[in-house]
């Protein structure tokens, strides 16, 4: 037997695979115990008496001595008359199980285009298109603790807003979102705070002395009634932020608001920023505003930021409540004013507090 003999090992399939293969000469299938001379005895798989091509069919296991080898069920005892039809029939059995292994990648590649279905977005005709969420069917990713995504049919967009709530208990909101009427709630009152304005830095008047400077304004504060009825959509609260301290601009706290539709809501302004162009004065207080269908509403303005003189910076001014104004080279609290630096006295300029909404079912 030549230098390819496989003795009594098993012939591989690639995959593992048992695949059915046409042996090519004269083999046939056999009964005899044994072996003529040059004959070469395989156990097929499969195998198919011979027709009149002398041809049997059958995957090839291994190359064993007698029939009695080939025991297994399935399983037959195939001659091969000589060394070269043995070898042949291996040639056509490796060809087939590579043919098969460039269908199965070929396979791999019928997909030539993905079109995005409804609720998202990409696809088309590329090697590897890649598919996304639609904008509009995404979430927002800036809610805070206790908020919620709920939808927002006027604007077609999801927000954040704070979980719903029974009778009595407060919603606050440090961010913006959406208030919801729970069920069996038919009024809210709105508590509405503006942020506080920036302070300023160290001043240089015209004569070259410096003189501490101003405090930042507070924010005004205004409370209001609204009503379930008037607002199917619920209330959309916006959060006013802090204007920055600083010795180089002035910068105002934003204000924050609630406001049902286009029509209703309230507006507690942010305090204004410190001036630095001399002299020191601090910063104005924040100014409200109402309209709509909005009842009992009370309303205070922000109180203004306390000026420089000398060496001395001015504290932030408090917001609307007479709270939150931070003292010189101290950061406001909520809806207060950002006091005042003075570098020589180791106070740097400080920024006003963020405004806060908060909602308390009534009824």
């Amino acid at each position: 037997m030549g230098p390819w003999a496989i003795g009594k090992g098993w012939v591989r399939l690639g995959t593992g695979v048992l695949i059915g293969v046409l042996l090519a000469g004269t083999a046939v299938v056999a009964s005899a115990s044994g072996t003529t001379s040059g004959q070469i005895l395989a156990c097929v798989q499969g195998a198919k008496t011979a027709g009149p091509r002398g041809q049997g069919a059958g995957a090839l296991l291994r190359v064993v001595t007698s029939a009695a080898q080939c025991s297994k069920p399935g399983e037959a005892l195939l001659a091969f008359p000589t060394e070269a039809a043995f070898v042949a029939a291996l040639q056509q059995q490796a060809a087939d199980v590579s043919s098969i292994a460039a269908l199965q990648q070929a396979q791999k590649s019928d997909v030539t285009a993905v079109t995005a279905g409804t609720g998202l977005s990409g696809g088309g005709t590329a090697t590897a298109p890649a598919l996304s969420l639609a904008p509009a069917y995404q979430l927002p990713q800036g809610c805070t603790t206790g908020q919620v995504a709920t939808y927002d049919a006027t604007n077609r967009a999801w927000v954040c807003a704070s979980l719903p709530g029974g009778a009595g208990q407060a919603q606050t909101f440090t961010a913006g979102g959406r208030y919801t009427f729970p069920a069996g709630v038919s009024a809210v009152n709105v508590e509405v705070v503006g942020a506080g304005g920036g302070g300023g830095g160290q001043m240089k008047l015209a004569s070259r002395a410096l003189v501490g400077a101003g405090g930042g304004g507070g924010g005004a504060v205004v409370v209001g009634t609204f009503a379930a009825a008037d607002c199917p959509g619920g209330i959309t609260v916006t959060v006013g932020q802090g204007g920055q301290g600083s010795p180089t601009g002035q910068f105002s706290g934003t204000a924050s608001s609630a406001v049902c539709g286009t029509s209703t809501g309230i507006t507690a302004g942010g305090g204004g920023g410190a001036d630095i162009t001399g002299p020191s004065a601090g910063g104005a207080g924040g100014t409200w505003s109402y309209q709509g269908s909005v009842t009992n509403v009370v309303s205070h303005a922000g109180f203004a930021g306390g000026a420089g003189s000398g060496t001395t910076a001015g504290s932030g001014g408090n917001n609307g409540l007479g709270v939150g104004g931070g003292g010189a080279g101290a950061t406001g609290g909520i809806g207060g004013g950002g006091g005042g630096g003075d570098p020589s006295a180791g106070l740097s300029a400080s920024s006003g507090g963020n405004g806060v909404v908060i909602v308390t079912p009534i009824g």
